[in-house]
């Protein structure tokens, strides 16, 4: 009889851990328990830019790893002529920020290539935007747009023989019929394993029109925190970070906020056919969660992998947080051999 494993969430991080496994144990029966799907998802609303964000104290080195292997099979995906079919775009970014103490972030190294700008081109962006940068890097990046890839890799789960059931868990003890549980619950996770590091990170974007473009920017740079993201279809123009916020209702302040900054960051956006205004909460915590648990459960022990807690950061990191999550499902079959 083969094993069953669980998988709670089916966003990028629920997927993808879930395809991983499919692969390196074709063996064992996955079902994935989530009360929304694609297009529903948190992953659906971000623009999906590869670049690690709001990350707390994660160390940088768990950072730069996971984000390598993801951006590594995007890349392969590209070279591959896939990216079509999984949303995946190349693309120079530009990072812009008025920060005194920032330092270049070691996950810099895992891409094609990047540059510093010069003092004078900031000085010069400096003034246009009325701010006072202090260091800025153009580098190759790309989107993985999550309303794109999730239904591709829902598919793909499926027709491995992946079951999705549509439900609500609230403990997960009432998985307890199941080998392993692995928590993909994003903010979930605060309510499901009692989680009080857990918090919302409020996020409104507005999607235009503006085919012109094909570089994101991001300015980080207070009061003036905004980006622009090319999608395949359309643009992301954001964005708001309001910690501990629940609310998705949009807001007409954060809406004049984005307008303003982003034609500010480049005028063409004037231009731009509006399309609508979206609000998502990102999951946040001090670090991210990718560990094993034992839980008691009776005279039963629950074997729990935990894999939540990225921030704005779950498109960027989810590859590379599946396979690692995938090898702690290696140690758990090892020690108790299922």
């Amino acid at each position: 009889m083969s094993k069953k494993v669980a998988i709670v969430g089916a966003g990028a991080i629920g997927l993808t851990t879930a395809l991983a496994i499919q692969r390196k144990f074709p063996n064992i029966d996955i079902t994935i328990f989530t009360k929304e799907v694609s297009p529903h998802t948190t992953s659906d609303v971000a623009a999906g830019l590869w670049e690690p964000v709001f990350l707390g104290d994660t160390p940088e080195d768990k950072i730069a790893y996971w984000s390598q292997e993801t951006y590594e099979q995007l890349l392969r995906w590209w070279k591959e002529g896939k990216a079509r079919k999984y949303g995946v775009c190349l693309m120079p970014s530009v990072k812009l920020t008025d920060k005194l103490d920032f330092k270049l972030p070691k996950w810099l190294d895992c891409t094609l290539g990047y540059y510093i700008l010069p003092k004078d081109e900031l000085a010069k962006l400096s003034n246009r935007l009325d701010v006072k940068l202090t260091a800025g890097i153009n580098f190759i990046s790309f989107t993985w747009e999550g309303a794109l890839f999730l239904r591709t890799l829902q598919k793909q789960f499926t027709e491995n023989g992946g079951k999705i059931v549509i439900k609500a868990v609230k403990k997960l003890q009432e998985l307890a019929d199941f080998d392993v549980i692995i928590n993909c619950a994003g903010l979930g996770a605060k309510e499901i394993v009692g989680d009080q590091e857990m918090i919302s990170i409020r996020g409104q974007v507005r999607k235009v029109e503006a085919p012109w473009i094909y570089e994101s920017c991001v300015l980080d740079a207070e009061p003036k925190v905004c980006y622009i993201i090319p999608n395949t279809s359309q643009l992301t123009l954001g964005g708001t970070a309001n910690y501990d916020v629940d609310d998705t209702t949009v807001t007409e302040t954060d809406k004049s906020n984005i307008v303003r900054d982003c034609n500010q960051l480049d005028r063409s956006l004037k231009s731009a056919k509006y399309l609508k205004d979206v609000v998502g909460l990102r999951p946040g915590r001090s670090q991210v969660r990718l560990d094993i648990e034992t839980l008691p459960h009776g005279d039963k022990e629950l074997k729990v992998i935990h894999n939540y807690g990225h921030g704005g950061s779950g498109i960027t990191l989810s590859l590379g947080c599946a396979e690692e999550a995938c090898n702690l499902l290696q140690k758990i079959i090892t020690k108790s051999k299922l």
